[in-house]
C-alpha cells in the first residue's frame, strides 16, 4: 500500500520508507495557509496600532495576500515535481481528498496547492486556454476544528503552561531578564505584554510589513530581526516545553487526524485496489 497524506495547517513533512525494500509507503505533509493580511484578533493586544482602522483592501483582515497565494501554489508545484511520477498525472476523487478548516485563507491555500499539484492532464483538460481544473476541498466538522487551530484553548494545557511559567526556574529567570523589554512593548502597544502577547505582536507586525506599510519607529531596533523575533520565536519552545505539553499539543491531532487518515487510506486501497491515496 502506498499513501500520501496532506493535512493543510502546519509546515512539516514526514517520510516513512521500508528500510528492507526501500519502497515508499506513506508520505505526510502538513502545511499552513500562505501569507495573510493582519488579523483583527490582535486588536485587543495592540490597541495603539496605527493601522487599526485599515481595511487591507482587497483581501481584507486576515485575507490571503498575493504573496501567500503564490507560496501555496508553488508548494503544489514542488510536490508535483518531487512526487509526480509516484502520484500519476490524473486527479481521481476516489483516491485524493483535500481537507481544510472553515477559514477563507485556509480554503484558498488548499485550492491553490491543488492547482499546482494537479494541473489538468490530457483527458482532464476542459479548456485549452486554462491550465486549471476544479478540485473539491472538504471542510472538517466544527467538532474537529481544534485540530486545525494553532491557537486552540485547552483548559488543561493553559493551566499547565501557566504553572510552568510561574514555577520553572529557567522560564521564571528568563521572564525576569525580559522585564524591561516587556515594559517597553507595553508602552508602545497600549496594553500589558508578556511572552504570548509578544509573539502575537510579532506576527501582526510581520503581516503589516507584508502589506508594505511604514511601521512605527519603535520597531526599528527590534523587528523584523532582533530581540522581538528572539522572544516571539521562543514561544514555540514553551508550547512544547515538556512531554505532557507535547502530548496535549499534538496527541489529539495524532489520534483524530493522522490515524483515521491512515485507516481511510487502507480502506481505499482495499475497495478500489489503488496504490496511491491522498488525504490533504
Amino acid at each position: 500500500m502506498t499513501a500520501l497524506v496532506l493535512l493543510g495547517f502546519v509546515s512539516l513533512a514526514s517520510f516513512f520508507v521500508d528500510s528492507s525494500a526501500r519502497e515508499l509507503k506513506m508520505i505526510q505533509v502538513m502545511f499552513r495557509h500562505g501569507d495573510r493580511a493582519p488579523t483583527t484578533a490582535v486588536k485587543e493586544i495592540y490597541p495603539l496600532d496605527p493601522y487599526a482602522n485599515e481595511t487591507w483592501y482587497p483581501e481584507g483582515w486576515g485575507g490571503l495576500t498575493n504573496v501567500g497565494k503564490r507560496r501555496a501554489y508553488e508548494l503544489g508545484l514542488f510536490l508535483r515535481s518531487r512526487y509526480g511520477d509516484w502520484l500519476g498525472n490524473e486527479y481521481l476523487n476516489q483516491t485524493s481528498q483535500f481537507r481544510s478548516s472553515n477559514v477563507d485563507r485556509v480554503i484558498m491555500s488548499a485550492q491553490l496547492l491543488a492547482a499546482g499539484l494537479y494541473p489538468p492532464h490530457k483527458i482532464q483538460r476542459w479548456d485549452p486556454m486554462l491550465n486549471w481544473q476544479p478540485i473539491p476541498v472538504h471542510l472538517i466538522s466544527d467538532s474537529k476544528n481544534i485540530l486545525y487551530s494553532l491557537k486552540f484553548t485547552c483548559p488543561k494545557y493553559e493551566a499547565m503552561r501557566n504553572e510552568l511559567e510561574n514555577t520553572d526556574e529557567h522560564l521564571v529567570r528568563r521572564a525576569e531578564n525580559f522585564t524591561d523589554f516587556f515594559q517597553f512593548l507595553s508602552r508602545h502597544v497600549g496594553t500589558k505584554v508578556g511572552q504570548q502577547e509578544a509573539n502575537e505582536i510579532y506576527e501582526q507586525l510581520y503581516a503589516e510589513m507584508g502589506e508594505h506599510v511604514k511601521l512605527p519607529e519603535w520597531t526599528e531596533e527590534i523587528f523584523p530581526n532582533g530581540k522581538l523575533r528572539d522572544v516571539a520565536g521562543y514561544d514555540y519552545v514553551i508550547q512544547s516545553y515538556n512531554k505532557s505539553m507535547i502530548q496535549l499539543n499534538g496527541g489529539s491531532y495524532v489520534q483524530n487526524a493522522i490515524l483515521p487518515g491512515v485507516s481511510a487510506a487502507l480502506i481505499v486501497t482495499r475497495v478500489f485496489s489503488e496504490t496511491r491515496v491522498m488525504l490533504l
